[in-house]
């Protein structure tokens, strides 16, 4: 039992711990329409971040944010929260 027990504890301690990745465009254009997205399992929330001037078309999704570039460039940045509201993972992309 106790052998089982350690190896959940060692398995959710690296789950909790593993990097999100940003997928999406990093190199964008003015007036062009971008979805980013992430892996977001094991997160009880996410918190986009982005390039001031752009525009939030889509946030229906947790992993998934939509946005319109209005060709300032920057960071797409998102936050993964546990249940606690403890950041448990940072992820950046740059756009240029």
């Amino acid at each position: 039992m106790k052998k089982y027990l350690f190896l959940l504890i060692m398995f959710l301690m690296t789950y909790r711990f593993t990097q999100a990745q940003i997928v999406g465009a990093d190199t964008v254009c003015a007036g062009y329409v971008y979805t980013y997205s992430v892996n977001s399992a094991g997160a009880y929330s996410v918190d986009w971040s982005f390039p001031g001037t752009w525009i939030i078309l889509d946030n229906s999704a947790q992993d998934t944010i939509v946005l319109l570039c209005t060709g300032e460039t920057g960071y797409i940045l998102v936050d993964l929260y546990d249940s606690a509201g403890t950041i448990f993972s940072t992820q950046q992309l740059q756009v240029v």
